[in-house]
Formats: structure tokens, sequence, C-alpha cells
């Protein structure tokens, strides 16, 4: 499998602390040398996949994956990672369709919120107002007030 983005480097270091103090570890570096097309998600869920592959027997996944992903396909080896990739890919479209139109209702909210304060406006200011203090923005009896005497001759 190819993942866009990140290059794996071979590693082998003796770490001074924790369960593998002072013995030799064999793993991978990952570089990510492209930070525009990585993805992350898919980069886990890759390396999580091969770890099941490659050691079997040593690789356990407790209770907490099933409730990050919502499902226990990792645990039963249900999905290949060619599927869970799919699925991401499609949950990720779906999700960017429903955040487009959560900011498109938004959008049109706020141009409904500034045509009814507009009318409003042009209906309670009649003709022969005169404004005293600042001077209002102003489109034909379409007016913006803000900190202005207002009189009506």
């Amino acid at each position: 499998m190819s993942l866009s983005g990140v290059v794996f480097r071979p590693i082998s270091f003796t770490p001074a602390d924790f369960k593998f103090k002072d013995e030799l570890c064999h793993g991978v570096f990952m570089d990510v040398v492209d930070r525009k097309v990585f993805n992350s998600i898919k980069c886990v869920f890759a390396v999580l996949y091969t770890l099941m592959e490659v050691y079997p027997e040593k690789f356990e996944l407790n209770h907490m994956m099933d409730l990050l992903t919502g499902d226990d396909f990792m645990a039963k080896k249900k999905s290949t990672l060619e599927e869970v990739l799919k699925k991401l890919d499609n949950d990720s479209i779906e999700f960017e369709k429903h955040i487009e139109s959560v900011i498109n209702m938004k959008k049109l909210m706020l141009k409904i919120k500034q045509i009814s304060l507009i009318t409003v406006s042009a209906l309670l200011i009649p003709h022969s107002t005169v404004f005293t203090g600042s001077v209002p923005i102003c489109t034909p009896r379409l007016c913006t007030i803000k900190n202005l005497a207002v009189t009506t001759t």
C-alpha cells in the first residue's frame, strides 16, 4: 500500500526508560514530506492493519478502538484495510457535503437577516427625514442609523 506525503524509514534504538528499557528495539520513523497530501487518519489505520498482519500474536486491540471508530470492524477483523480506507473516503466526502450545506445555510440566514434589516429601515424612515450628528450610510430610502438624532419634518 502506498501512502501519499509520508516516507517510512527503519530505525533501531535502545530506550532509556519504560517497558523496553535497555533493550534494542526496531521500528520505523515516519517522515511527513508533503503535509498537503498526507492523510494522518489513513496513515494510522494503515500502520495498525500492518501491525495486525505482521504480529497477530502480539497485537491486540482493546475496546477503546471500538469506541473511537464507532464499530468493532478492527477487533473482529471484519474489513480489509482497503475497505476501511474506502469507507473513510466516503465518510469524509459526506462530512464535507454536510459542512458545506451548514455554511451555505448560515450564509443564507445572514442574507435574510440583512435584507430584513434593510426592509425595516426603509419602512421606518419617511422621505422628509433630517439627520443630525453623523452622516448615515444610505442609499435612497435604505439607511443604517447608528448614534444619530433623527427628526422628521
